[in-house]
């Protein structure tokens, strides 16, 4: 780690004239390196990584407001930071101009309702982005512009951002039915039961990539999936990897053993260890109407 002097150093000198144009500062506390030479050098880059500095209010406006005058950033990480003084107009310039943008944290980074509902506006008119890593709630996001920014994005991390069922249930419904960019999903620890075994199905198999760890699935959910995977009659899935698991997974029941072994023979990288035991067999899941 950076002591707060070396750090000050370093910002100082990117500031005063630097060929550097990535910089990755991540997990270093910077809550001692002055606003404005803070600013000064992230002003300078394309690839920003501020990930859990520490940075306070004044030194996170700066920041924003230094990125939202360079023009040729493209790449923003400030997860794990506090935003909530960040003005909405500089936030939502950032935010629409770069390729990668990442603000998870748990609510860590304490975005206000306001910035949020002017963040996920803008996006659904106009982005750039191919990565988005978000770590905080989007209850109060409308589905349908919460869908809109969702599936134009190649890579979405939406790890415990507390979806509502409306929204789960447009976004599967988008992804079943629809010819979207998304290819690489992250739903972890997002409620997920609610949606019909074959609906998640259609939406994980549409998918390259479906992150689905602790979205309390039942046994019926997590078998349509795996089915679905192995069953030519409804096109090839398009799944490379996939990772299901429950904390609580004795209460939802085990998958049938052969479909989890016939299920990893399609999909390259696979991880459903909650799952594999002994427990309903195909016959059964056939016969409560799943396939």
């Amino acid at each position: 780690a950076l002591m707060a002097a070396q750090a000050t150093a370093l910002c100082t000198a990117m500031a005063q004239g630097s060929k550097l144009t990535c910089l990755d500062m991540a997990e270093n506390d910077l809550a001692e390196v002055p606003a404005e030479v803070l600013a000064a050098a992230v002003g300078t880059l394309v690839e920003v990584n501020l990930g859990n500095t520490s940075l306070n209010h004044q030194q996170a406006a700066a920041v924003w407001a230094a990125m939202a005058r360079a023009s040729g950033v493209t790449k923003v990480v400030m997860s794990d930071n506090n935003m909530s003084q960040v003005p909405v107009e500089v936030l939502v310039q950032v935010a629409t101009r770069v390729q990668v943008l990442g603000l998870s944290g748990y609510g860590n980074t304490r975005l206000t309702g306001q910035q949020v509902a002017a963040l996920f506006a803008a996006l659904s008119e106009k982005n750039n982005l191919i990565d988005l890593d978000l770590g905080f709630s989007l209850a109060a996001v409308p589905g349908d512009v919460l869908v809109k920014v969702v599936t134009k994005v190649a890579k979405v991390q939406l790890n415990k951002t507390a979806l509502v069922a409306e929204q789960v249930l447009q976004l599967c419904e988008a992804l079943a039915t629809q010819d979207c960019l998304l290819v690489d999903l992250d739903l972890t620890r997002n409620d997920l039961y609610m949606v019909e075994p074959r609906l998640l199905a259609r939406a994980v198999n549409r998918l390259e990539v479906a992150y689905l760890f602790d979205t309390d699935l039942n046994k019926h959910q997590v078998a349509a999936i795996l089915q679905l995977s192995v069953c030519t009659d409804h096109g090839q899935s398009k799944l490379k990897e996939l990772c299901l698991g429950e904390e609580d997974c004795e209460a939802k029941g085990f998958v049938d053993p052969s479909l989890i072994a016939a299920a990893r023979r399609q999909i390259p990288k696979m991880e459903i260890n909650d799952f594999e035991y002994a427990g309903s067999t195909m016959e059964e899941l056939v016969n409560e109407g799943y396939y």
